[in-house]
């Protein structure tokens, strides 16, 4: 990426790109990253679920990101008296999400095989109309859940209602969206065979020439930026 990155800035024209340190680099191709990844996210974003008709997008330009999807299984015990009746449940996620995609609600059920629903994730506003709501409202197969609060970066409380559910719960799986590796290029180590201390972008191989693209337009812009304050400086100068 950084090779194409000095290609496409002197392809434009510009041949002080050669003398960009890799650092400088590292810099925009991270921020070109989080740039794509979220334009990703946004665009293809879907209202939150209050009814229990799904409403799924089977093909999404978001796939392209793949790498970054990430299934997290944990065990929270929630007795059925209380998912009923709504319950607050802190989760923790082993790294920072960009978003959260899915929840799947685990059911305890011995001696058979574990029952899994899908739930609806509701915004804060519309739940209690939800729950109000005789054809949307919680039940044993069409789970709610409400994200409440966030405690940190990985931590989060959320509202559990399972409705008429007989079963007490058992733990979730969250779906999410990571974020991306830094990109970072150890030079040195690097040309002398050690790649072990470079970290390499963890997105798909296709999605990198759209990238180092972003990075080398952002490039441009604060070369622009710092010809600008240049300019601004000289004509202040020949004022005074």
């Amino acid at each position: 990426m950084h090779v194409l990155f000095r290609t496409l800035g002197q392809q434009q024209g510009l041949q002080q790109i050669r003398g960009i340190l890799p650092e400088s680099i590292d810099e925009f191709l991270n921020e070109a990253i989080i740039q794509n990844a979220r334009v990703a996210i946004l665009g293809n974003a879907r209202p939150l679920q209050d009814v229990r008709t799904p409403q799924y997008t089977k093909v999404s330009a978001f796939n392209s990101y793949h790498t970054l999807f990430v299934t997290y299984s944990f065990s929270k015990e929630v007795p059925v008296e209380q998912s009923n009746e709504g319950t607050e449940v802190e989760c923790t996620l082993p790294e920072s999400p960009i978003c959260i995609t899915n929840f799947v609600l685990r059911y305890k059920n011995p001696g058979a095989k574990v029952i899994k629903r899908d739930c609806r994730v509701i915004e804060s506003e519309r739940l209690h109309q939800t729950l109000d709501d005789y054809l949307n409202r919680a039940s044993y197969d069409y789970p709610i859940v409400s994200l409440n609060r966030g405690i940190d970066d990985k931590r989060f409380v959320i509202s559990l209602f399972t409705g008429d559910s007989l079963l007490d719960v058992d733990g979730f799986d969250i779906s999410y969206v990571k974020m991306p590796a830094v990109v970072h290029l150890d030079e040195d180590a690097w040309e002398s065979g050690n790649k072990d201390t470079s970290q390499s972008c963890d997105l798909p191989e296709h999605t990198h020439h759209q990238i180092v693209e972003t990075a080398v337009a952002l490039w441009f812009q604060t070369l622009g930026l710092t010809s600008e304050q240049q300019e601004r400086e000289n004509n202040n100068k020949n004022q005074q």
